[in-house]
């Protein structure tokens, strides 16, 4: 494979992980889009971004979520046939409840 240049930084053949974080670094510092550096730079794009989404932990593109400020404490009230109240935690399992509430209506029969 020829030598390819980022900013004064020689690679050659396969990248490991040290030439595609100072690849990286080198695109970051620039400012340009993953594009323009790579067009500068002679590199292909798409070997920029897939590297870009391992190092950053999502190796499959796919967009990632954190949940924030769930309030676990909430409590469901359900008041049941012979004076049975059930109180369960919000999150509870749709399955889960509606075995509860059905093993609890046939017990009170």
């Amino acid at each position: 494979m020829p030598k390819r240049s980022t900013s004064s930084i020689k690679i050659t053949g396969r990248w490991n992980e040290d030439d595609a974080r100072t690849v990286l670094d080198a695109q970051e510092r620039s400012g340009l889009a993953i594009s323009e550096f790579s067009a500068r730079e002679g590199l292909d794009a798409q070997r920029l971004t897939r590297w870009q989404r391992r190092l950053s932990g999502n190796a499959d593109g796919r967009p990632t979520f954190i949940e924030i400020g769930a309030d676990v404490s909430a409590t469901i009230e359900v008041v049941l046939g012979a004076g049975l109240v059930l109180r369960v935690r919000e999150s509870i399992a749709p399955r889960v409840l509606r075995d509860l509430v059905r093993a609890l209506g046939e017990g009170s029969c």
